[in-house]
């Protein structure tokens, strides 16, 4: 008996294993650079899947550099894809050190910065 739940056991944890593969797409990506070049923006939302971790979010990065990865300066998760149709956020330089991230206004914020690098960032809700 106890050999079998031992392989049963194993069976279970392997299976579990194998059931945890990445389940993601980005749905929708914009790129946006100051006024001066300087930085950009790289925004992405990312659709999620899986049993017990489905989610639907958006990561806005401030990059110094068109191929780098960035920093974190505002998390958005969504509801449902209805609601972001046209796009989560819009991104709005006011000039080369202050930015405007405007967000679907039915979204939920997770994380905002209100300062990277030499940039001032404001965050608010789509005005409709």
């Amino acid at each position: 008996m106890s050999r079998l739940y031992i392989h049963l056991m194993l069976l279970a944890a392997c299976l579990a294993l194998v059931g945890c593969g990445e389940d993601s797409a980005v749905v929708w990506q914009a790129h946006v650079k100051s006024p001066n070049g300087h930085y950009q923006v790289n925004v992405a939302t990312i659709q999620q899947g899986g049993p017990g971790n489905a989610a639907l979010y958006t990561l806005v990065k401030l990059s110094q550099r068109e191929d780098g990865d960035g920093i974190d300066i505002v998390d958005l998760s969504h509801n449902r894809m209805d609601e972001i149709a046209g796009g989560p956020v819009k991104v709005v330089w006011l000039d080369d050190a202050n930015l405007r991230i405007e967000y679907v206004a039915s979204s939920h914020v997770n994380f905002q910065a209100i300062k990277a690098a030499a940039v001032a960032i404001e965050t608010l809700p789509m005005s409709k």
